[in-house]
């Protein structure tokens, strides 16, 4: 498949107001397309972070009741620039009542803060280390400290397996692979 790349999820919501309210007031999404036109498709809602894609998240209504905690879903995540944006993303959802699980996380190739959106949905705001190391590694991380701090930690861990190597590296083997 070439040229393949991963651009939008749909998901089915219990409780449409309340997740695009959360997603557009808290997550930066705009809704591209709020009334699709047709029966086919009477309760959904398109939403967008970016000018260049449509609909990277698209809700639709009559979420199936189903057991407390199971979901078809493991996790949505969205990429941030810096670890400066995962800490502001931290410092925004402790503010919010509705999110719960707020877990900042080190995985030697990102940092990471998981936590629950309003309907339990398990969502990541990360961002890249300068490395890779084979997965899974996963740590709890302290955002407070410094960069210099995380850095150092986090290499300190990365480089006890054996199969790190700097990101540039392994993206250019997985470059010559694709």
């Amino acid at each position: 498949m070439p040229g393949l790349e991963f651009h939008h999820t749909s998901l089915y919501v219990y409780d449409m107001a309340k997740m695009v309210y959360f997603f557009t007031r808290v997550m930066g999404f705009i809704e591209s397309d709020p009334t699709p036109e047709g029966e086919a498709y009477p309760d959904t809602v398109y939403l967008t972070c970016d000018s260049t894609e449509f609909d990277q998240l698209v809700f639709i209504g009559g979420r199936p009741k189903i057991e407390i905690g199971k979901s078809n879903l493991q996790q949505l995540s969205f990429f941030v620039d810096s670890l400066n944006e995962v800490r502001e993303a931290e410092r925004i959802l402790k503010n919010e009542p509705e999110v719960t699980n707020i877990i900042p996380r080190c995985h030697g190739n990102a940092w990471s803060v998981y936590f629950q959106d309003p309907e339990n949905n398990r969502l990541e705001i990360y961002t890249s280390t300068p490395w890779q190391c084979s997965q899974p590694h996963g740590w709890d991380i302290d955002l407070s400290l410094s960069d210099e701090e995380i850095h150092k930690i986090t290499f300190a861990a990365v480089k006890k397996d054996p199969t790190h190597q700097p990101i540039a590296e392994w993206g250019a083997i997985v470059s010559s692979k694709l």
